[in-house]
């Protein structure tokens, strides 16, 4: 009786460990009248923890499990077991960067960032991570502004805040990396070379790396811009082409490419060959 019950009422795994007869507390869905459910819950001693609509939450036994299934009120019970696993790997399958990398016709040569600068404006970037450390063992991240630092001897020529360093100077252990993740995160979506799992590697795994952590606290109004101008001007110092993403912004602005700082940084872009910047699109920060 209890076997058909659970096998009208339950999923496959909830069905399982009732005929192995399991007495281990689990987390359910359970479906049907909430109150009715909150009631049984209550006289088998299980715990009700969230509800959404007629579908509770709830910890129990099998044994209690097994009482619910018996009662009316029930409609469903259901628990899974956790498989859940990372899934960014499949980005390079979705968006075919597996057949770029391995060069697949119609494409005559592999791709794989080698020879070009990507430059990621963002909250900075944790340099130690492998991802970003190439076969030799140096940092793959060859000049790194932090905007956010005060003034010093290595703030970079041409700009009065922040502080730069160079590959050498990140190799040596004088830079300081970032605490926040996001520009990490970021920057291994564009370029990580999958040296901490390699399946996870990124769109462009041997590129060259130029990062600005962007001061977002600043009153500044140029800092965009200037960071724009900075990865520009160190992928022209390594004479290489470079693509800038910004996964930034804001609600300012003209909305139409027309305010001076939008055509401040197309100036740049427009100025020599081999540049090119893309821009975030979907959330919004904080904003609500």
């Amino acid at each position: 009786m209890l076997l058909a019950c659970a096998q009208r009422k339950a999923n496959f795994a909830i069905v399982q460990q009732l005929q192995k007869k399991s007495t281990a507390s689990i987390d359910v869905f359970i479906k049907g009248d909430v109150n009715r459910i909150k009631e049984l819950l209550g006289s088998s001693r299980g715990i009700f923890k969230r509800s959404a609509g007629d579908i509770v939450i709830a910890r129990l036994t099998f044994p209690q499990i097994a009482v619910l299934l018996a009662s009316k009120g029930i409609d469903r019970i259901e628990a899974y077991p956790q498989r859940s696993v990372p899934m960014n790997d499949t980005m390079l399958i979705n968006n075919n960067i597996v057949s770029i990398h391995k060069g697949t016709a119609p494409l005559s040569q592999t791709y794989d960032g080698s020879g070009v600068v990507i430059g990621i404006m963002d909250t900075g970037i944790d340099f130690t991570h492998p991802d970003f450390i190439d076969s030799a063992g140096k940092s793959r991240v060859k000049f790194y502004w932090d905007q956010n630092q005060p003034a010093a001897g290595n703030t970079p020529v041409g700009y009065d805040y922040g502080q730069e360093w160079d590959q050498v100077q990140i190799d040596s252990g004088k830079a300081i990396p970032a605490t926040d993740g996001h520009g990490t995160h970021v920057t291994g979506i564009a370029a990580g070379n999958g040296s901490a799992e390699s399946k996870y590697k990124g769109v462009a795994p041997k590129a060259d790396l130029v990062i600005v952590s962007i001061d977002f606290s600043t009153t500044n109004a140029t800092i965009v811009a200037d960071a724009v101008d900075y990865i520009y001007s160190k992928a022209e110092l390594l004479g290489k082409p470079c693509v800038i993403n910004a996964s930034i912004g804001d609600y300012n602005g003209s909305h139409d490419g027309k305010d001076l700082q939008a055509q401040f940084i197309s100036n740049l872009i427009n100025l020599k060959s081999g540049r090119a910047l893309v821009a975030s699109a979907g959330n919004s920060g904080g904003n609500p």
